[in-house]
């Protein structure tokens, strides 16, 4: 587990690694490359490295939470809120 500077580093950057995205979301890497083929997170090329841009991310998670409807049930047993996503 990275430490509080290394985390606070990676906060700071305004791109991140394909594996910085990956255990962000915790995702396998090839599911953040099949996003970035598709267009559907945008990302550019230093070198040999893709990195992601942090604000791509943040428009992701929001395009993301759209799509998906989210209906709030409660649960009869605990009285507690239940989330369920329902697919668009």
């Amino acid at each position: 587990m990275p430490n509080k500077a290394t985390a606070d580093a990676v906060e700071d950057r305004k791109a991140l690694k394909v594996a910085e995205v990956a255990r962000r979301y915790d995702l396998d890497k090839s599911t953040i490359y099949r996003q970035i083929k598709s267009g559907d997170l945008p990302a550019f090329r230093i070198g040999g490295s893709v990195r992601v841009p942090i604000w791509a991310l943040a428009d992701f998670e929001v395009t993301a939470l759209n799509a998906a409807k989210i209906e709030t049930k409660s649960d009869t047993a605990t009285g507690e809120p239940a989330v369920t996503a329902v697919a668009a």
